[in-house]
């Protein structure tokens, strides 16, 4: 799998829109999944959980009211069927950097080059690459 860095960027800036009262989750699902939760196929709903689990993992975001065992809302029912609490989500000062960064003309790329010179690096590490250099592009310009 790989991270799509357009993908970031605007679930980071939909994140964001919900400043301090939150983005509730369901809002995600709506405008990612384009449908239901259940409705959507097995590959778009895996793509959105796997950029939602990475960039909860990156520490991007957070939820204003879910204790840790829950991370960011996202649950899975015993018989496989997917489910959600419907949470605000927050970003995180670090998310609220990133996302500062990815609006500005050549964040996006250095976010792309990042997560490239990550190499075989999955998720997470690739994206901890690319912010990384996003703030080493930052602070040369």
């Amino acid at each position: 799998m790989m991270l799509k860095p357009e993908l970031v960027k605007e679930i980071l800036q939909m994140i964001g829109d919900g400043e301090y009262v939150g983005t509730p989750l369901g809002d995600l699902y709506k405008h990612f999944l384009n449908e239901d939760i259940k409705g959507a196929s097995e590959n778009e709903f895996q793509k959105f959980v796997y950029h939602m689990d990475e960039l909860f993992d990156a520490e991007l975001f957070k939820t204003r009211n879910l204790n840790a065992q829950r991370r960011w809302g996202k649950s899975q029912s015993v018989g496989g069927s997917r489910s959600y609490a419907n949470v605000p989500l927050v970003l995180t000062p670090l998310g609220g950097e990133v996302l500062k960064e990815l609006n500005k003309p050549k964040g996006l790329e250095r976010l792309m080059q990042g997560i490239r010179s990550a190499g075989s690096a999955a998720g997470q590490e690739a994206l901890k690459y690319g912010v990384k250099e996003l703030f080493r592009g930052a602070l040369g310009s």
